[in-house]
This record gives C-alpha cells, sequence and structure tokens, in this order.
C-alpha cells in the first residue's frame, strides 16, 4: 500500500509533494512495526475501526492506538494538530494506509496471521459501514476490501494445495553412503513426511467440513432451531444461515462459502419474503432463539464485540439484546456505538452473509489472539 501514498494523499492534500509523500510513508512503516511487532495482536481491531467508522475510540486499547498514530505522525510531520479525530481525513489516510500495509504482510509466501485478522475483520465491518465520505475515500476503501479477499482466498487456497509425496525419496538415499549420512538423509526425509501426513490430516478435515456444509444446504434444516429454513421467519432463517455455516467451517474457509450462505437465504422462499427491510424492522422480526444465536461465551470475546461495535454490528445487536432481556433502545443505541442509520434496508441474503463474515472473523481472532 506504500506505492498509493501519492495517489491517496490527494483526498487530504491535493498538492502533496515529494517530502510530503516521504514523511506519510515512514509514518506508515512506524505503525505498522508497532501493531505487528508480536505483542500487538489486538491493536489490528481498533485500526480497522479508525478506516471504517466515525465512532470515537472507548475502549482503553483503541485510545492508546489512536494516540501512538497521532503521535508518530506529530513526529515525522510536526505541524499536525494535536486535535484531529478519527473521523479526520489525515487519521482517516493514514489507518487505511497501515491497515493496507497490515493485510499485505506476508511470511514464507503465506500471509501472516495479522494480514488474516485484518482481513476478516475488515470484511466483518464492510457490510454495515457507514460510508459517507468523499468518494475518493470510498474508492480507497474498495481497494482495501479487494486487498482482504484476495488474501483471505490465498491463505484458502495453501491450505488446500496439493504437494508431492516425499515417501518416494526415501528410496533415493544412496545406501553406499557411511552410516552416519545415511541416518541424517533418512531423518530429513522422515521428517518430510511427517509433515505430508500432517497435511493430508488438515485436508481431510477441510474435504469434511466442506461435505457437512453441503448436506447441511441440501437438508435445509436449522439443527438449533430444530426446523426447516422455510419454516422460520426469513431474517431468522437467514442469521441460522449465517451461524450454521459458519460453526461448520476452519478458520481458512473458501470464499465462495459466502456465497453458498447467500443461496442457502433464498432457498424455497417467494419472492415477496425477500424483499429488502429496514434494519429496526430486521430486528424486530427476531425472537430470543435468534439472539441467542449470535451470543458468545467466550468473555474475551464478549468484550471484543463491546468495544468494537463498528466491526460486529449484528453480534452487538444481539449482545445488547441479550444483556437488557430485551428492553434496550437498539434504535438510539445503534448510531451512538455502531454507527449509521436503522432506516438502511437489507435483504435476507445479505443479512445470512453479514451474520457468516461476523462468525468466521470472531473464530479467526479466537485462533490467534
Amino acid at each position: 500500500m506504500l506505492s498509493k501514498v501519492s495517489d491517496w494523499s490527494l483526498l487530504t492534500n491535493p498538492a502533496a509533494n515529494d517530502d510530503y509523500v516521504q514523511k506519510k510513508i515512514d509514518t506508515v512503516k512506524d505503525i505498522v512495526s508497532i501493531i505487528t511487532d508480536g505483542s500487538h495482536d489486538k491493536s489490528v481491531a481498533p485500526l480497522v475501526s479508525f478506516v471504517l467508522s466515525d465512532i470515537e475510540a472507548e475502549s482503553a486499547n483503541s485510545k492508546d492506538i489512536f494516540k501512538q498514530i497521532l503521535s508518530l505522525m506529530q513526529k515525522h510531520q510536526p505541524s499536525t494538530p494535536s486535535t484531529l479525530t478519527i473521523s479526520s481525513p489525515e487519521i482517516k489516510l493514514v489507518s487505511a494506509l497501515s491497515l493496507g500495509e497490515v493485510i499485505l504482510k506476508e511470511e514464507h509466501g503465506r500471509p501472516t496471521h495479522f494480514s488474516h485478522i485484518a482481513s476478516t475483520l475488515f470484511c466483518s465491518a464492510i457490510g454495515f459501514a457507514d460510508l459517507t465520505h468523499e468518494h475518493y475515500y470510498i474508492k480507497i476503501v474498495k481497494e482495501i476490501l479487494d486487498l482482504a479477499n484476495e488474501k483471505l482466498n490465498k491463505i484458502s487456497c495453501i491450505d488446500r494445495e496439493s504437494k508431492p509425496n516425499p515417501i518416494f525419496n526415501i528410496e533415493k538415499i544412496n545406501q553406499n553412503d557411511a552410516p552416519p549420512e545415511i541416518a541424517n538423509k533418512f531423518k530429513a526425509e522422515l521428517m518430510s513426511v511427517v509433515a505430508y501426513i500432517k497435511g493430508i490430516d488438515i485436508k481431510l478435515k477441510h474435504s469434511q467440513e466442506e461435505l457437512e456444509v453441503l448436506w447441511w444446504l441440501y437438508n435445509s434444516f436449522s439443527e438449533v432451531q430444530q426446523k426447516y429454513l422455510k419454516d422460520l421467519r426469513v431474517f431468522s432463517s437467514a442469521i441460522c444461515c449465517g451461524c450454521e455455516i459458519g460453526s461448520k467451517v476452519g478458520v481458512s474457509a473458501p470464499l465462495k462459502i459466502r456465497h453458498l450462505v447467500s443461496q442457502a437465504a433464498s432457498k424455497d422462499r417467494r419472492a415477496t419474503s425477500l424483499s429488502q427491510k429496514t434494519l429496526k424492522e430486521v430486528i424486530g422480526s427476531w425472537d430470543k432463539s435468534t439472539w441467542d444465536m449470535l451470543k458468545q461465551n467466550d468473555q474475551n470475546l464478549k468484550n471484543l464485540i463491546q468495544e468494537h461495535p463498528p466491526l460486529f454490528p449484528l453480534s452487538w445487536i444481539c449482545q445488547r439484546l441479550i444483556e437488557s432481556h430485551g428492553t434496550a433502545d437498539i434504535s438510539s443505541e445503534f448510531s451512538v456505538n455502531v454507527g449509521g442509520d436503522m432506516g438502511k434496508k437489507f435483504t435476507p441474503d445479505i443479512i445470512a452473509v453479514q451474520t457468516y463474515n461476523e462468525m468466521m472473523a470472531l473464530k479467526v481472532w479466537n485462533n490467534y489472539v
């Protein structure tokens, strides 16, 4: 993303010169170093929030990361005012560039866990993001989304790629070599065989997961609600599709699963029932059993949702409804905590995919952090 600094700087400084661009590059490098130094896994979530949300940071972690970003901006560009907020174009630009660099991070040809976390969080947050910014910034967000999907696809493909069986290499060991040399070569090849067998085990697990998803889709039956999807309210069924399919796949699930989730939400439904509804109407059609599907029992995940509502809008809504026993005024709380308008309309397939994306982001977070 550093190659984009010059172009993206047009958002905040149409007259950006080489010195300005270099200072931005230095700032972004320092921010990325802080976030990916091995002990700041939790810093990825605030960074995604800064890019996609104008909601002021409330958690201590988010406030700390914001202060560090502002401090680094002032270090490289002393003229940077201390009054900048999360909605300031300069903060948006630096955060977007830094996030892009985090997503680009790879080791040995594979995206790092920072890249994996950032990519899934971004895909979770983008669905409900209130992007009422300049057209140029929306273009930046779309470029980051494309990059995130590209990295998620790469992770999935790497985990499923076929590799040559190394067991035949054992036969090629020269038996005329000295015994110690033969032993060393045999040990090295044996370790390759062990790694190969582990790889087969992982592939079998992926195949089993995807087979279970296909059977679930074929049956169109909610194992949680114990009802056929067509017998559930359409937007409750959408939550079932996202949650139950999300629970059956691993952290490196193929992107095509999203398409299957979308199809499941529309299967065996009349066109009239698939019409758009406002988010307020969608929530109003849920009952407690629907809220419970997005309930998180792990305290760390509950805290993550509470600290970053814009990243997990549906999970946050259900968490608030459960905590308040259904009495929370979601309409007023939503704009303050998530951002956007409860009057925005969604179709069931969009709600299903959003649910799935949130499930995957939480699963990836729990896997690494």
